[in-house]
């Protein structure tokens, strides 16, 4: 007989007021929401109306900004002056100030702009805060410095700065030391136009070694052969450029010019590094005989990855496995355990006919999650160990950090469309959190489908093994579908999508590249117009589902230009595909791993080895399976017998 289960009335009454809780919220966000779209339209009343009913909601003050932000030329400044200070550690108190300033410094309203002014990383508003202390007559104690140090930038800088440095000329405040500095500071960045501008006012004395710099900049190697100015920092600075810019091409002709003048001037020790480092890694570039000799007598200091890395390449160009294997137990201890040089150890043991020694390094890099713990599993045919740890976070804990402020307004942020706002404030939450708070950050994030944010606060908290939150599959069945449609693995599109922006929806790089696979507007309106899909503006681009479709298309082009090498496709979305068809051509006969490691630009050749082990990462947390397929580290050119395989 069927048993009704009693519910205790105080259970009832949870479940009730977690359902009217739940409702406050939908109540609020939209009104929210409505709120700001009447502020768009200019329709104060209604959002004015709408403002007061959500006083106690946690982001109101954010409809309060945006009022202000539209009403900075009418609003009183008092207003403004009381909402920046009430707010100051809120997270949108710079963007509001610096348009406030700026519209200050437009009316010329100088006192009103020096009250209210703090440091700006904007140059037109850190001239104008100079000049607002002239305007008013109360020239602070930082004046001077302020002004020097961005007048000695190697560059010309906007008028805006012409009254601050008319005081400096006024004032007899740039000495000739001065103008050389700014001298230096523009020949070193290459804007020898200006220098040449800025040397017209030099005393007639220091004229010809102004000149004889821009000569040395354009010809160093003749210039050099003879440089009589006195040992000073200038003088030492010329000498340094000339050089560099003299290996560029000719390393032997400037190792043979450096050991002169480094015995005949008091370089600084970092100076000194800083060119041997540099001549040695030109002259390795140009197969010098004695590059080598060189790169190992650099100061420790100067050996970094990418030093470590130039020797790795020049020796494996020459498939000298004993050297191989010399450099890599000679390397810094930091530096010869990472990942990728026991990966070469044991392939240059294995070439060696050392293979009981080759297969204890592999065993121990197969346990790895990784690009060369896959490739040292391939090598051992067996399968990839991915090491998935799901975290274990209490509600408790979640409900405990949402308590915080930032959080909980990082969340209405985010539910009410204010992504952007929503970064900033999680940015502030995440200050001084302990580890595992910063896991319980993560493990929130990821509820609420914030995958950017939840993946980079697991880096932050160096937590690494719940792929659930750091693999995310979002537009599921979109993905799977475009990838069968136009036959690529789905793993390498989400692969792709991971690498290009952590799955951020609005990602946007510096070449403004847009959305979740990254695409430039001409390419994607371009593969807009093969997939029949119309794309006009930078909405339509950001849009998830045009971008997946737009993203995915693209790389099956690629895939195809390619001949289904997925390392020359990959290397193609990153670098473009003349590159890829250029470095297929230069070394495209080498081993498949060779070749990824050949990549002569560090971010391509980094991102195409994660790229090739996320698919894997992906697959298997599509599939579920515990074996995948190896990684698509295939040869890139079907055409010859690749060399060491």
């Amino acid at each position: 007989m069927f048993k009704w289960k009693i519910i205790p009335l105080f259970m009832i009454m949870l479940l009730w007021l977690s359902n009217i809780h739940a409702a406050s919220w939908m109540q609020q966000r939209w009104q929210f929401k409505e709120a700001y779209a009447a502020l768009q339209k200019e329709d104060l009343k209604t959002f004015h109306t709408l403002s007061q009913n959500l006083q106690t909601y946690p982001i109101a003050h954010y409809l309060h900004y945006f009022y202000l932000l539209k009403q900075v030329k009418t609003e009183k400044p008092s207003v403004l002056n009381d909402f920046l200070t009430k707010h100051k550690d809120d997270a949108f108190v710079k963007p509001l100030r610096k348009k406030w300033l700026q519209h200050l410094a437009k009316i010329k309203d100088w006192q009103t702009f020096l009250d209210n002014y703090q440091p700006q990383k904007n140059i037109i508003l850190r001239c104008q805060y100079l000049q607002a202390q002239l305007e008013t007559e109360k020239i602070g104690d930082d004046f001077v410095k302020e002004a020097l140090s961005l007048w000695t930038v190697g560059r010309s800088q906007p008028k805006t700065c012409d009254p601050a440095f008319n005081y400096l000329y006024k004032n007899e405040l740039i000495d000739t030391h001065t103008r050389w500095i700014r001298i230096k500071n523009s020949m070193q960045k290459g804007n020898v136009r200006f220098a040449k501008y800025l040397a017209k006012s030099l005393p007639e004395t220091e004229k010809a070694k102004a000149s004889f710099w821009q000569t040395l900049h354009k010809n160093p190697e003749k210039a050099l052969q003879n440089v009589t100015y006195a040992d000073n920092d200038i003088t030492r600075a010329m000498i340094a450029q000339g050089i560099k810019r003299l290996a560029r091409k000719k390393a032997g002709q400037a190792h043979t010019f450096w050991q002169t003048y480094r015995k005949n001037y008091a370089f600084e020790t970092e100076t000194k590094n800083d060119v041997e480092r540099y001549i040695a890694l030109k002259a390795l570039n140009q197969s010098h005989p004695n590059a080598m000799n060189w790169l190992d007598a650099l100061a420790k200091d100067s050996v970094d990855e990418k030093v470590a890395h130039a020797k790795f390449i020049y020796i494996l160009k020459q498939h000298n496995w004993a050297l191989l294997a010399k450099m890599i137990k000679n390397l810094p201890d930091n530096v010869k355990e990472e990942l990728k040089y026991q990966y070469w150890l044991g392939r240059a043991l294995e070439q060696m006919e050392q293979f009981a020694q080759a297969r204890i390094v592999f065993q121990k890099l197969a346990k790895e999650r990784h690009y060369y713990g896959f490739l040292a599993a391939d090598r051992l045919n067996e399968p990839y160990q991915f090491n998935h740890q799901a975290l274990k976070i209490e509600t408790a804990a979640q409900k405990a950090l949402l308590a915080k402020p930032h959080f909980l307004e990082a969340r209405e942020l985010l539910k009410v469309g204010f992504s952007a706002q929503a970064r900033l404030e999680w940015h502030r939450g995440l200050k001084n959190l302990t580890q595992q708070e910063l896991r319980v950050a993560a493990s929130l994030a990821h509820k609420w489908h914030w995958h950017d944010r939840a993946i980079a606060t697991m880096h932050k908290a160096k937590t690494y093994d719940d792929l659930t939150i750091r693999f995310p599959t979002p537009y599921y069945d979109l993905a799977i579908s475009q990838a069968e449609e136009k036959g690529i693995d789905v793993g390498w599109a989400y692969a792709v999508m991971r690498q290009e922006s952590a799955f951020q929806l609005d990602a946007r790089s510096t070449a403004n590249a847009l959305g979740l696979m990254q695409l430039l507007p001409a390419t994607a309106k371009e593969e807009g117009r093969r997939q029949k899909l119309k794309i006009k503006t930078e909405t339509d681009i950001l849009d998830p589902e045009n971008n997946i479709r737009l993203g995915i298309g693209y790389l099956q082009r690629q895939l195809k230009r390619f001949d289904n090498s997925y390392i020359l496709a990959t290397a193609a979305y990153n670098a473009g595909g003349s590159r890829s068809k250029r470095w297929k051509k230069a070394f495209g006969c080498v081993a498949p791993d060779i070749f990824v490691e050949m990549i002569p630009f560090t971010q391509t050749r980094d991102y195409v080895k994660r790229v090739l082990s996320y698919a894997s990462i992906f697959e298997h947390r599509l599939l579920q399976q515990k074996e995948v397929t190896p990684m698509r580290v295939e040869p890139v050119d079907e055409n010859c017998q690749p060399k060491d395989v």
